[in-house]
């Protein structure tokens, strides 16, 4: 459902605010960049959730 919900990056933070540092910090925490890169999509890179 993700995939056609066409949330911007833009919208994703404002209606998730916080959260959207809170992920990133998380994701970045867990996992090195070559599996951040592994464990990506376009979905997330739209939304600049990938990093």
């Amino acid at each position: 459902w993700g995939k056609l919900l066409g949330l911007s990056a833009a919208e994703a933070r404002r209606l998730y605010g916080a959260n959207v540092d809170r992920w990133l910090a998380a994701r970045r925490g867990l996992l090195p960049p070559p599996l951040r890169r592994a464990f990506s999509n376009r979905f997330l890179e739209e939304l600049d959730l990938a990093e």
